[in-house]
């Protein structure tokens, strides 16, 4: 599963309670970096889970359901910049 805007602080409890429930996490954020160091704090609280962080585009190539955890304003863009990376039967939830 992704959480995009798992670095923001709603995506961020929603990602490390499902893999406290035994959910593999891919954190999706505008960068990358700053996923990659998400995904380093949730493996630190939750070292069971499994973390990964990559950039929004390349966090929804290989699940079947994505959690979208962006700022309203910020849904037109997300999406847009989605667009391409999506692919059928893919479930997005929006928060």
């Amino acid at each position: 599963m992704a959480v995009l805007g798992g670095s923001g602080a709603f995506g961020f409890g929603i990602a490390i309670r499902l893999a406290q429930a035994g959910v593999p996490i891919v954190i999706g954020s505008r960068e990358r970096s700053r996923a990659e160091q998400t995904a380093k704090h949730a493996r630190e609280l939750i070292p069971d889970g499994t973390f990964t962080g990559h950039e929004n585009t390349t966090a929804v190539h290989d699940v079947q359901s994505i959690i979208l955890s962006v700022p309203f304003r910020n849904h037109s863009e997300t999406l847009t910049n989605l667009k391409s990376a999506l692919h059928a039967g893919q479930l997005l939830i929006d928060t």
